[in-house]
């Protein structure tokens, strides 16, 4: 990803995990502002704070990552809709909404950024 699709990406899982500005800042539920969006494509940290409680209200997260070998990694990365059908009793089922892998060198880095772009499919399809 360029630098560019990158920054635009921040700002969109910011305006997702913060959901509005108070003059020029993100702020976030927790009470946190930043005048940056916060660096989550490079920090599993910042994800895990900011965008999985909010996936967390209505969506199931399924991540994974693995050694495939000499210093390269492989990070999945699937969102569930949580869903539940009555029939005289309660069946559980969950729409599959955005998936995203990454490969690299940076396992945290890559399963972060496999976080933040499944994140982003989310965000588009909800925005049809």
């Amino acid at each position: 990803m360029t630098e560019q699709e990158l920054q635009e990406l921040q700002e969109k899982l910011a305006k997702f995990a913060a959901g509005r500005t108070f003059h020029g800042y993100w702020l976030y539920p927790d009470g946190v502002m930043w005048g940056d969006a916060l660096g989550f494509t490079q920090s599993l940290d910042a994800c895990y704070k900011h965008l999985v409680p909010r996936l967390l209200e209505d969506y199931n997260i399924e991540s994974y990552s693995f050694k495939q070998c000499d210093n390269w990694y492989y990070s999945e990365t699937n969102i569930w809709r949580k869903g539940s059908t009555k029939h005289g009793f309660e069946i559980l089922h969950d729409e599959h909404i955005a998936k995203h892998f990454e490969q690299g060198k940076d396992l945290d880095k890559i399963t972060a950024l496999a976080l933040c772009k499944a994140i982003e499919k989310l965000i588009d399809k909800e925005e049809k």
